[in-house]
Formats: C-alpha cells, sequence, structure tokens
C-alpha cells in the first residue's frame, strides 16, 4: 500500500502496509461511476459539477466491509451537514491510538467512488485520507497529514483534487499517487469544502476567495473575493458558479469570475443548492423550500403547500425528496405544487435521501440502509449495518458505499 505523507514543501510516497479486509458474501466487479445523461439529483459520486447520483440498485445487502478505520466515543453525537462532527467528548479518534480532540470543522468527508477505489478524508487531530478498493474494501493507500487537515476529495479522471491546511490545494495524479501541482495561497488558510472541476476548470474556495484554476496545469484563471470568510459548497450549471455567502446566494460567470446576480435570502439558508429544470432549489434556516430562476436571480413565489424539511432536498424531474421538519419521516411532494406524494416512516431519524434510477435510498439511525419505490414510497428492501451510517449513502453503478460509526466502510449490492 502506499502512504502519502504531506509536508509544507513536498509530497513523498512511502510503502506501508495499511488496513485489513472483512468480506460478507459474494461480490462483482465495480465499474467507474458515469454520472453523465443522469438528470440532476442529491450527489454527484465524483463532486465534480452537479449534484448527480447513480443508477437503481435492485437488491441490496452488505457485500464486503472494510476493518476499523476509526473509533466513535458511545453516547450522542452531532453533525453539521453529514461532514463534520462537533468537537467535545463524542469526538472520533483513531484505532490504536490517543484520542484527539478535533477543532473546529474536524469530521469525514461522504465517500467518493472512482476508477474502482473508494476515497474519503478523515480528520481526527491528523488528517488522513484514505483509498480502499471499492470492490472487495481493502486498503490500497493512505494519506497522512499530521496536525493538518483535509477538505473531501473530488475525482475527475485520474486526477484528485484537495484543499488542505497552510494555503495548500493539491490536484494528485491517481495512476501515479504522484503530486501533479499545487496552488500555494500566502495566507496559509485551510480549504474547507470540496472543490468543482468543469469545462478545464477547476474551483475551490478559501478565507473568503474563489480560485478557478486550469485542471490540467494549476494556472490561476482568476480570482472572486467576498468579504466574509466562509463561502458554501459550490454548484455549477449551464456557465454558471452559484454559491452562498452570509445570507446572500451569488452567481457568477465560471470562465471570467464576474458577478452575474446576487439575491440576499432574509430567512437565512441552508446548503447546498439544488439546481434542476432551470430553478434554484434550497431551504430556509425555518425549513421552507424556496425556489430561484437560475439566470435572472429572481424568488419564485411559493405555492400554497409549503412544506418544511428537515434535511437537504434530493431533486428529480418530478419530486424533491427530504427529511420531514419534525424528524422520523422522509416525503416526496409534487416539484411544482409542493403536495405530497408519499410519506415514509421507519421509527427512527433518517438522514437526507439520495436518488438513484427509481429508487430512494435512505440510511437511518436503526442501522439499516432503505431502498425504496421512488414514485410510491414503498420499501423495496432494506439492509442492516449493524450500526449508525454516519456518511450519505453513495451510488456508483452497481454498488451503495456509506461510512458507519463502527469506523467501517460497507459495500452494499
Amino acid at each position: 500500500m502506499v502512504t502519502l505523507k504531506t509536508s509544507s514543501s513536498s509530497i513523498c510516497l512511502i510503502l506501508v502496509c495499511v488496513l485489513m479486509l472483512t468480506v460478507q458474501g459474494q461480490t462483482n466487479q465495480a465499474q467507474d461511476a458515469d454520472a453523465s445523461g443522469i438528470s440532476i439529483q442529491l450527489a454527484n459520486p465524483q463532486r465534480t459539477s452537479f449534484y448527480r447520483s447513480g443508477p437503481d440498485i435492485q437488491k441490496g445487502a452488505i457485500a464486503a466491509e472494510t476493518s476499523k478505520l476509526f473509533i466513535m466515543k458511545r453516547g450522542s453525537y452531532q453533525s453539521y451537514g453529514g461532514m463534520y462532527l462537533g468537537s467535545g467528548p463524542n469526538a472520533p479518534y483513531l484505532m490504536g491510538g490517543d484520542i484527539f480532540w478535533p477543532y473546529e470543522g474536524v469530521g469525514y468527508s461522504d465517500p467518493v467512488v472512482s476508477g474502482g477505489v473508494i476515497y474519503f478524508s478523515l480528520n481526527v487531530g491528523d488528517a488522513h485520507l484514505f483509498a480502499l478498493d471499492a470492490r472487495t474494501g481493502e486498503g490500497k493507500w493512505h494519506s497522512k497529514r499530521e496536525k493538518g487537515f483535509y477538505a473531501a476529495p473530488t475525482i475527475a479522471g485520474d486526477t484528485m483534487y484537495i484543499g488542505a491546511d497552510g494555503g495548500y490545494f493539491y490536484a494528485i495524479d491517481l495512476k501515479t499517487v504522484k503530486e501533479k501541482w499545487r496552488h500555494t495561497r500566502a495566507d496559509n488558510s485551510t480549504v474547507e469544502t470540496s472543490a468543482v472541476v468543469h469545462d478545464g476548470l477547476v474551483y475551490y474556495s478559501a478565507q473568503g476567495y474563489l480560485y478557478a484554476l486550469n485542471a490540467e496545469t494549476g494556472e490561476l484563471k482568476w480570482t472572486y473575493f467576498t468579504p466574509v470568510n466562509h463561502i458554501s459548497m459550490i454548484t455549477v450549471a449551464d456557465g454558471a458558479l452559484y454559491f452562498v455567502v452570509a445570507g446572500y446566494i451569488i452567481c457568477i460567470d465560471s470562465k471570467t469570475g464576474k458577478l452575474k446576480w446576487s439575491l440576499p435570502i432574509k430567512d437565512g439558508l441552508w446548503t447546498p443548492l439544488m439546481i434542476a429544470n432551470g430553478l434554484i432549489y434550497f431551504r430556509t434556516e425555518r425549513g421552507y423550500i424556496k425556489t430561484v430562476d437560475d439566470k435572472t436571480g429572481k424568488l419564485q413565489p411559493n405555492p400554497k403547500n409549503d412544506p418544511r424539511a428537515g434535511t437537504r432536498l434530493a431533486i428529480d424531474e418530478q419530486n424533491i425528496y427530504f427529511g420531514g421538519w419534525s424528524r422520523g419521516s422522509t416525503y416526496a411532494i409534487d416539484a411544482v405544487t409542493r403536495e405530497e406524494k408519499w410519506k415514509f416512516s421507519p421509527g427512527v431519524d433518517c438522514r437526507a435521501p439520495v436518488v438513484g434510477g427509481e429508487s430512494v435510498y435512505l440510511t437511518c439511525q436503526d442501522g439499516r440502509l432503505y431502498a425504496l419505490d421512488a414514485k410510491t414510497g414503498k420499501k423495496k428492501w432494506s439492509t442492516s449495518a449493524k450500526k449508525w451510517p454516519l456518511s450519505y449513502p453513495v451510488i456508483s453503478n452497481d454498488a451503495i458505499y456509506f461510512i458507519s460509526d463502527d469506523g467501517k466502510v460497507y459495500i452494499v449490492r
């Protein structure tokens, strides 16, 4: 296996043995995720442009699981957006090591699956980046950044783009696991969110700046400045970038970085922004679902039916899917009229839904992964991971991947 150790000056490769495998049942050869031609959904496994999901999984059972990659202290814990764990006595720590009390923004990323490999980052005092075989769960290589931070990785083709602390943003060749180029910032700030790759450019933000770089060479194309330190996750559609800064939705030209429009949302809003059918979908801090014309930035009038969402949204051509404001139930509503199509109540809290093919997938607090019929909400199948899944399920061709609070990554087929 390969451990990628990073410092402020170089990235070097060292051969080490990491991780073990527990396999349950039969597995099939995993294939590359392909987001092309799929309607805009919740999550793009590559994290490159739109939020898209994968195809329908007809049946599901745990096919493989990794060994423990970290330990979660028992008891209740807080999560933010499915990506960050709160600091304090309920923080995670690595197997075989001391407890690390994380600083703000520490936790894990949802998995990214590409080229038959699962990638995700874990920050527990030290920063860790894992690469696991997508079919078996075996460790391929592991990067450690001492007392540092890794943002969520983004994969485009054979390149990984990942931000870190210390003012660094890296492009890594996944064939050789060597650095292709790096972008360095003088302010030594930390990249907190995943990058976006679109039309030959890679975009990322740090300390209130949004950077556009040539994805192949790392050459800086333009910089967009905001007067605040944090820029939300970026969504790209039709030659424009959309993100949130201090309660404003911002739209800029993806080629030039010039402002197209901005819109203040007085009720506040939660990200990520979802784009489908020429509209930007988001929920306010009170859970109300709003839409904005993606070309003009004009807020659209709400229909009479105005349900409240307690999770981020998943969208297809007809419906909006979300966990309810009062928790314990998942809903599908008509994207235009907002009328309820169905409701699923497993009796426990669930994370935000993910749409793939004709199914809606949920990871829930009873330790189960549910597959529901997207049209009716009826359960197709469910499988138990025995523990509380931490991440959202990620769909890549014939498999579903998620991280559980027992410190393992599970592969479902």
